[in-house]
């Protein structure tokens, strides 16, 4: 069995803001992973299981499944992509294809772009060949745009690496140093976030308001690099007051919502450097830095305060050493250059 894996994410700054070409700063949480596995089928029909649905789901069932966006994937990797490196195929061969992720659903951390990124490289990997993460990148941002209808790349961009990034859509990305540690304190607020009507509802409001929504953008670009500079100098401090600032924008932008306000001011007031959504917004996860000494007393706060869980990851500037292509394939960097976006409903 060809197995893979890609891990989760949260936005320390910039979302929705990237869609629009301003940076974003992305935070690769490596403790929170999925993995795809695929073999040959034994029975000849091409199944898909996962461990978040229960049964088996067939491929080119009358009926969606969960995982139809997978099936839209592999289809289009077979007509599309893996010709053009050796793979020769009459059709899609019959495979048997499983899902297993401890990333929640519908959270703001990525979920669909990291099993996209896995299932890529599982299925290249089933073939024997191992594609610069460039590649990897592109294929699977292609295929994120058909998910969600409009996507900046950088839930795939965090999902293929381990250091954060600051990203701005069609640039490369660029990894950054971290000056000192930290750790986050993830919180589930367990209201399920819908990122394709959040962002459509964004775009939305961008065409009545393009004036308000553009300022509103740039000042969450300005802090976004700003960030950058305080993560790469290891000021603590200044992190968290980004953080604060670009929560204030979302919340004017429309995106948060009380149950994510509640954990937000909980964090806050408990000794956090700084706590903001992450993500589309509306539901789905909030991202709270602390110092070390008051992680205990934060995660305890956030619980009292409604969250389903909380994830503490610890950031350390000896455990992100980057040994990958940062390049995004979008602007060529691919072999196979442009692709055509696959039709993911």
């Amino acid at each position: 069995m060809a197995i893979a894996t890609a891990h989760a994410k949260v936005i320390l700054a910039g979302e929705h803001a990237v869609v629009y070409g301003q940076p974003a700063v992305a935070m690769p949480v490596c403790t929170l992973s999925c993995e795809v596995g695929i073999v040959d089928s034994p029975d000849g029909l091409t199944s898909f299981v996962a461990d978040a649905y229960p049964g088996r789901f067939l491929a080119g069932a009358h009926e969606e499944h969960p995982l139809s966006f997978l099936e839209e994937l592999l289809g289009w990797l077979f007509r599309d992509e893996l010709p053009r490196w050796g793979v020769e195929l009459a059709g899609p061969p019959p495979l048997s294809i499983s899902v297993r992720s401890e990333i929640p659903i519908g959270a703001g951390m990525g979920s669909s772009a990291a099993i996209l990124v896995a299932a890529t490289r599982s299925l290249f990997a089933h073939y024997g060949i191992t594609p610069p993460t460039s590649e990897i990148q592109r294929l699977a941002h292609a295929a994120e745009m058909g998910v969600h209808g409009r996507s900046s790349g950088l839930d795939v961009a965090a999902a293929v690496h381990s250091a954060p990034v600051l990203f701005t859509t069609g640039d490369p990305a660029t990894a950054l140093a971290i000056g000192a540690p930290f750790d986050l304190l993830i919180a589930r607020s367990g209201v399920q976030s819908l990122t394709r009507k959040v962002v459509l509802d964004v775009l939305e409001r961008r065409k009545r308001e393009p004036a308000v929504i553009d300022g509103l953008f740039g000042q969450m670009g300005d802090i976004a690099r700003r960030l950058a500079e305080a993560i790469s100098q290891g000021e603590l401090s200044a992190m968290g007051r980004l953080m604060n600032r670009n929560q204030e924008l979302l919340t004017d932008l429309g995106v948060s919502c009380p149950d994510l306000d509640r954990l937000v001011a909980a964090a806050q007031e408990a000794g956090a450097l700084g706590a903001k959504l992450t993500g589309a917004g509306r539901g789905g996860c909030m991202v709270a830095l602390a110092e070390p000494v008051l992680v205990g007393s934060i995660r305890q706060a956030l619980l009292e305060a409604g969250a389903v869980e909380v994830h503490v990851y610890h950031v350390d500037p000896g455990a992100v050493a980057e040994d990958v292509d940062l390049k995004l394939a979008m602007r060529g960097g691919g072999r196979s250059g442009q692709p055509r976006s696959p039709r993911i409903e």
